[in-house]
């Protein structure tokens, strides 16, 4: 009987002691790591992804770019350090109950960039039609690049 109550004590120990760092599905992840983890894989050459710029876009960036004042909200967004690459990341923390307020800003900025730079670049078409982008626990991303896929996949087994 001892023995049984303590392997049921240690299997509670070890199921409440898990890391749950980094999970999308309880709101505890780490964005700023998740973005050097998706930098480093780029590096490392894990997938075809543009170089992020290093620091996240102010507010006013993302106003302008995104058409939608992000006062109090949880916004997180890197593009490449060359425009022209067509690379960005944005996660942003749902934080109102309208989702299309979101899907609205990530539409808004597609056809900004289609305006910028669809008659210039041989891959815009290709990048700004098939963006990664949907919802991860109550984050939203938008995923543009090259094996914006890859990254999706990444991000989605994320711990």
């Amino acid at each position: 009987m001892k023995k049984c109550c303590f392997c049921l004590l240690w299997i509670v120990l070890l199921l409440g002691c898990k890391d749950t760092i980094g999970y999308f599905h309880d709101d505890t992840i780490q964005v700023e790591r998740l973005f050097d983890e998706i930098q480093q894989n780029t590096l490392d050459r894990v997938w075809e992804f543009g170089l992020l710029e290093e620091q996240f876009w102010n507010r006013a960036r993302i106003a302008e770019e995104y058409g939608i004042n992000t006062k109090g909200m949880e916004v997180y967004i890197k593009s490449a350090v060359s425009e022209a690459e067509l690379c960005e990341i944005a996660i942003w923390k749902k934080d109102t109950n309208d989702d299309k307020l979101i899907y609205n800003a990530f539409r808004y900025r597609l056809e900004h960039l289609e305006e910028r730079w669809g008659d210039y670049l041989v891959k815009a078409d290709a990048l700004l039609k098939d963006p990664a982008i949907g919802q991860l626990g109550s984050y939203y991303y938008m995923i543009l690049g090259e094996d914006n896929e890859k990254v999706v996949h990444y991000i989605q087994k994320y711990k």
